[in-house]
């Protein structure tokens, strides 16, 4: 995922609508109703969400893409998608009667009629839609309290000066995830370099796959961005699974923010991986060393939460689902192409970090 360092830069506003989407009682009864119809995959729990029953067999040791990549949705998200997308866009339709009938609500559309304030809206009313199923910002606050607890122990532990620790423990508990209804809704410093991000990453339906970590202009404190495409992906899983999900995904952008504000890095880790891929130049590992160790820390963190799962099977299984969003990062993207490894060769690597020994894959070295 991408990382972005905002400088104090005048950016081009955006003019955001701060009216929220209302609740729509019988969408909502409509699709928790669908969530008990897909079958034995999926029923409605106390929690409200849709609950994927299925267990997927794993063999992540022998065939770690394969077997991350063929973990499956529930049915209720492709669902939550289409029909919370086909709402948004009928609203949109209805807020701007300019638009054309046959208006589509894709990037090219928005891009071309430089629509930018029909853009953030539509994103802001499909944000609302897919939260009446699945109220992902719940799920993420409480990730949110999780990482922090799970980075002050790492910080904690590690051998950084008494100093050094308290300012990286400070930088990761001041650092916040910004939901789409705040950046919209909400003032504060940065606001319009912010809703410039969430528009151009998560696209005007919010589906993008996208994560970002930001030091916002005129902010003292960092922000996160995570795109609806990376939360709705989630619906209909366990909450355990949904959490855990989230605790690398968040774990990962955290550290960024480490690397921006404190120069966060593990010279020795990454020298160890370095060494695990032969064939390639100095350049090569140079361009990708922040995003790589973005995604060690990420792993080590997971493996930290997951510690109490003592069964391996058990612990492959989560270890697959929580991995599973790097199946869906387009391989041929001309800039991530450049700085993060490809896809198969990130969960590779997150199989040679120390802590997944415990997995019983393969022999050393650790990194």
């Amino acid at each position: 995922m991408k990382k972005t360092l905002l400088t104090v830069t005048v950016l081009s506003a955006i003019l955001s609508v701060a009216a929220c989407a209302k609740k729509d009682s019988e969408y909502a009864a409509k699709m928790r109703q669908k969530g008990a119809q897909v079958g034995e995959t999926a029923t409605n729990h106390k929690d409200g969400v849709p609950q994927n029953e299925k267990k997927i067999a794993t063999n992540l040791c022998e065939k770690p893409q394969q077997t991350v990549c063929a973990i499956q949705e529930a049915p209720i998200a492709q669902t939550l998608r289409q029909e919370g997308r086909e709402k948004a866009l009928a609203q949109l339709k209805k807020e701007f009667s300019q638009l054309p009938e046959n208006f589509q609500g894709t990037e090219a559309e928005f891009k071309a009629g430089h629509l930018y304030k029909e853009q953030l809206r539509f994103l802001h009313l499909s944000d609302a839609a897919y939260r009446l199923i699945y109220d992902y910002d719940k799920d993420v606050l409480e990730t949110l309290s999780v990482v922090k607890k799970l980075y002050a122990e790492y910080i904690q532990g590690s051998t950084l000066s008494e100093e050094e620790k308290k300012r990286q423990i400070n930088i990761v508990n001041s650092t916040e995830v910004l939901s789409i209804s705040k950046i919209i809704e909400s003032t504060y410093p940065g606001k319009d370099a912010m809703t410039i991000l969430a528009t151009s990453n998560c696209q005007g339906d919010g589906l993008g796959m996208q994560a970002h970590s930001s030091l916002l202009p005129g902010a003292s404190a960092g922000a996160i961005l995570l795109c609806p495409g990376q939360l709705v992906k989630l619906a209909g899983k366990e909450k355990a699974d949904r959490i855990t999900s989230l605790v690398m995904l968040l774990a990962r952008e955290m550290y960024h923010q480490l690397q921006i504000q404190a120069g966060a890095a593990d010279a020795q880790a990454f020298s160890c991986l370095r060494a695990t891929i032969p064939g390639k130049d100095d350049s090569f590992f140079e361009s990708r060393e922040m995003e790589a160790m973005a995604d060690l820390m990420a792993g080590r963190l997971l493996f930290a939460h997951l510690k109490e799962v003592t069964d391996v099977t058990a612990k492959q299984n989560s270890v697959s689902l929580a991995m599973n969003w790097l199946c869906h990062l387009p391989a041929t993207d001309p800039v991530d192409s450049k700085t993060h490894f490809s896809n198969e060769e990130r969960i590779q690597n997150l199989l040679k970090i120390k802590e997944a020994e415990v997995l019983s894959c393969g022999e050393g070295p650790r990194c």
